[in-house]
């Protein structure tokens, strides 16, 4: 009933408001900022390492795939290291930070609530590994469909001639299908792990009222009053339990980073390769003259994705300066 006292909480709160505000902004405009310079470095050295590589790599990829799969990465990449990653930051900080104000208010009402807190953390991680697999499968079924449609409608004159349209719409579902099955069976795995995780975070709420109840109404041995009173129960209860229920909702934003991270790996594996023959290798010897006198002896060729099917089985000939040599 005091309101003086009533005030300084409230401006208290105006307070911790306003550094919420500040810091809600600084965190949004700062990392949204630093993802979009590191997204168009990343965009950028991705498309010139896939450039880089020498034909046989390219033979052994679809081409076509690249467009889908440079957009694909560049958009998950930037999710990933923004918004996604301060949100994840976020809710394991408030857990962290609640999980220290239950143990200074009652460790024993904390140690309670905790004991039911290591198996919906493993149901996270466990959620959390579902969906990065999805998603790294999703991603590549999609670049491969992408890869058919472009590369068909790209080459639509020679696909009209053949008749092979219906030949590319099944090549095309069968990826998109492969995707859909991949989604549903993670929506339903994770769908049924994140319930589960609920099961035992209602469960723990139960069992905090409980135990808090014992404890306000019991006097200890010794005592002249209870070891905790109702406010202390609700601090620790809102503390704790919400602290815990950030870390679930921190599962879509890891799930961000994880996708990210996985795009990321796949897109370094690219910009990290160094090609057997590399346009950007200065060694050697540089020819001061070039006559154009072109000779082959006992060559033979086939396509890296082919083995089996030899293409040039022993070829010589020769090409003089300034004549023209059809094959």
């Amino acid at each position: 009933n005091d309101p003086a006292a009533i005030q300084e909480v409230a401006l208290t709160f105006l307070y911790l408001g306003c550094g919420m505000f500040a810091g809600g902004f600084l965190r949004v405009f700062g990392l949204s900022a630093s993802a979009k310079r590191q997204t168009h470095r990343f965009r950028m050295e991705y498309l010139k390492q896939m450039l880089r590589q020498d034909v046989a790599w390219h033979d052994k990829i679809q081409g076509k795939e690249f467009t889908s799969k440079l957009a694909d990465a560049t958009t998950k990449f930037e999710a990933g290291i923004s918004t996604k990653f301060a949100e994840a930051a976020t809710y394991i900080s408030a857990f962290l930070v609640g999980i220290v104000i239950g143990f200074v208010r009652s460790w024993k009402l904390t140690l309670v609530i905790l004991s039911l807190l290591p198996l919906a953390a493993i149901l996270g991680a466990m959620f959390g590994k579902v969906m990065a697999g999805a998603a790294a499968a999703g991603a590549k079924s999609y670049a491969a469909a992408g890869g058919v449609a472009e590369e068909s409608i790209a080459s639509i004159r020679t696909v009209t001639s053949l008749n092979a349209q219906g030949t590319a719409f099944t090549m095309y579902s069968r990826f998109l299908d492969a995707a859909q099955k991949s989604g549903v069976r993670s929506s339903i795995n994770g769908g049924g792990l994140f319930g589960v995780f609920n099961l035992f975070m209602y469960g723990a709420y139960g069992l905090a009222f409980w135990y808090g109840s014992k404890l306000v109404s019991e006097i200890p041995e010794g005592a002249t009053e209870p070891e905790l009173q109702g406010g202390d129960v609700l601090t620790v209860f809102f503390c704790v339990l919400f602290g815990a229920m950030m870390i679930g909702q921190a599962g879509p934003a890891i799930q961000s980073v994880q996708e990210a991270q996985a795009v990321a790996h796949e897109a370094y594996e690219v910009i990290d390769r160094i090609p057997e023959v590399d346009i950007e290798d200065t060694s050697g010897t540089d020819l001061t003259t070039c006559k154009g006198h072109v000779e082959f002896r006992g060559v033979e060729f086939a396509y890296p994705s082919r083995p089996d099917a030899q293409v040039l089985k022993g070829i010589s000939f020769e090409v003089a300066p300034g004549t023209s040599t059809a094959l």
